[in-house]
């Protein structure tokens, strides 16, 4: 386990579109990797905070995150104009079901936790290969240490009931829900609707 760098951009870009909705590929809602790639991976490494677990095989897993949105915002604006470019020269192939997908979510979205509290979001994902074998906790216990050190008050992120797994390793971690909303956002893809989840864990900033 290690601190990513800009050289493991590809490689974690591949563990996160593998497993980003329900544990598991992103291709079938958000068809268009490059897009998928500047709005739920890049802005992270660049301008927040990444750590990885690597084997032989390479990257395997990885846990990501901002301390604060704003550092979200940073690292994407300098992204955008190059997708931009790709979808001009039609280099995009499924940018039509990325759009279906990015209208979805915007028609339904999931109200976070208060940032005054919980200024902090992270993203935590395995492929499959790596789970069972406490990859996760490891990394998930060294990024909150970690922001902890960093004088980082609270953190959220998002998942959904369905992702069991990831849901039973937040809770033993000391993440409480702090919303669950029934959503329609997935319906045409999963047939249902799901439990999107917003959870929330207080740190204790050292000398705090």
């Amino acid at each position: 386990m290690r601190v990513a760098t800009r050289a493991d951009e590809a490689a974690v870009v591949d563990v996160a579109y593998q497993t980003a909705y329900f544990g598991g590929p992103a291709a079938t809602f958000f068809p268009c990797r490059d897009a998928f790639a500047v709005f739920w991976v890049l802005p992270y490494l660049r301008a927040g905070r990444a750590m990885v677990v690597e084997t032989d095989d390479g990257v395997v897993g990885y846990c990501v995150g901002v301390d604060r949105r704003a550092d979200y915002t940073r690292g994407l604006l300098p992204l955008l104009p190059g997708l931009l470019l790709e979808l001009l020269a039609g280099r995009c192939r499924g940018w039509r079901g990325a759009l279906r997908y990015g209208l979805r979510a915007l028609r339904y979205p999931t109200r976070g936790a208060p940032g005054s509290a919980y200024p902090a979001h992270l993203h935590l994902a395995l492929s499959s290969a790596a789970r069972g074998r406490g990859s996760g906790r490891a990394l998930l216990t060294a990024y909150l240490a970690a922001a902890t050190e960093r004088g980082v008050s609270g953190l959220q992120l998002s998942t959904t009931e369905r992702n069991a797994p990831a849901v039973s390793l937040y809770s033993s971690l000391g993440f409480e829900v702090w919303t669950a909303r029934v959503s329609p956002l997935w319906r045409p893809w999963t047939g249902r609707d799901e439990t999107h989840l917003v959870l929330v864990k207080r740190l204790t900033v050292p000398g705090g």
